[in-house]
């Protein structure tokens, strides 16, 4: 009997060893496979890393070459020569951004001046009621401009109210195409006419001497005395003359434009305050300009006498949250104004447009005041 125990004690013993050796092997085979499985995988991601890795040196490059002063240089020059039609020899010699800007800005790239349009048959015309012999352009502009006169121009009005009248229409009427005068030009047709009234009258749109123009023909409609200074010493630029009560004053309509409300920091102003922000012109071709009795920013200025007075208007208008020109007179000079104003730029624009111009017996000063919201 023991004999078949032993025997039976010794398969049964086998058959759990075999068992547990056949567990074990498939243990190990399930985890060697996992293992390849997990080795697989390492060597994927690996490789998707390797492949971020150069994808991020390849950006990195891209992005160092767009932003190198050198790239910038070559995409500006190509960008001038494809949209605005400049040669990109003229900037040939340009290596820094510098460089550009002086180049653009001396005009290099600007061989034409634009010329002033003469207004006489259209005004002839509009005198005698007659639209014969006007070509299609001018009897646009006749039509356009006496509709105009007839909608803001009261019997009564002096010269100055007229004068005024379309000073407010123009400025709010017609955008400065600041697009066209760099020139980039979006629409063809405006880039065409935006320099004389026909194309400022039809599209709303006006570079200085477009403005220039086609104010003159307002005030020629009028009967008002007034001349154009095209200034080409340092870039073009055009504004008027006008003449109310025999005295001359100067009007730039372009300067004053850009706000949804008129500026009038250029709107009637004599020599003296145009000389001290604006372009030059011959005061030899030209009458003076020595009014100020309808001098709007001399007129309506607040009067202080201090620079503690002016900051403190100013500190008002931005804790009010009102942006825009404020003029100061004073019967004596403000000394430390332009620091004292500088100073106040915090979260705001703040700065001195015009620093002590010499208006019928005051120091005439303009402070603008423009909030981060209105800039952006």
């Amino acid at each position: 009997m023991k004999k078949p125990v032993k025997i039976i004690l010794t398969v049964v013993t086998v058959l759990v060893i075999a068992g547990l050796l056949t567990g074990e092997a498939m243990f190990f085979l399930h985890m060697k496979d996992r293992n390849e499985k997990l080795g697989e995988r390492v060597e994927e991601l690996q490789a998707e890393l390797d492949k971020a890795k150069e994808d991020i040196g390849k950006l990195e490059k891209v992005n160092e070459e767009a932003f190198s002063e050198k790239s910038l240089v070559k995409s500006i020059k190509s960008a001038l020569e494809e949209h605005i039609g400049i040669d990109a020899e003229l900037f040939e010699d340009a290596q820094t951004i510098d460089d550009l800007i002086e180049i653009f800005f001396e005009n290099k790239w600007q061989e034409e001046i634009h010329e002033i349009w003469d207004d006489t048959a259209v005004v002839e015309a509009y005198r005698s009621g007659s639209a014969d012999g006007l070509s299609e352009e001018d009897a646009y502009v006749l039509e356009t401009a006496s509709a105009i006169i007839d909608e803001i121009i009261t019997d009564g009005m002096t010269d100055y109210e007229k004068e005024l009248a379309v000073y407010n229409w123009q400025v709010k009427y017609i955008r400065y195409d600041e697009e066209h005068f760099s020139p980039i030009p979006v629409d063809v047709d405006e880039y065409e006419y935006n320099y004389y009234p026909y194309g400022v009258l039809k599209y709303h749109s006006a570079i200085c001497v477009g403005n220039a123009t086609t104010f003159k023909l307002f005030m020629d409609m009028l009967d008002i005395d007034c001349r154009i200074i095209h200034s080409t010493e340092q870039g073009e630029h055009a504004w008027n003359l006008v003449c109310l009560d025999g005295e001359w004053y100067h009007v730039d309509v372009t300067f004053d434009g850009g706000y949804e409300e008129p500026d009038y920091a250029y709107f009637n102003v004599p020599d003296s305050f145009k000389l001290g922000g604006g372009y030059p012109w011959d005061t030899e071709e030209f009458p003076a300009a020595e009014g100020f009795k309808y001098c709007y920013c001399l007129n309506n200025a607040v009067e202080a006498e201090s620079k503690e007075e002016v900051v403190r208007l100013i500190k008002d208008m931005l804790d009010d949250g009102i942006g825009g020109s404020v003029f100061v007179k004073s019967k004596s000079r403000i000394r430390g104004l332009e620091n004292a104003v500088d100073e106040l730029s915090g979260n705001a624009w703040v700065w001195l447009e015009q620093d002590g111009a010499e208006v019928g017996g005051y120091y005439l000063y303009q402070i603008q005041v423009e909030s981060g919201e209105d800039l952006w």
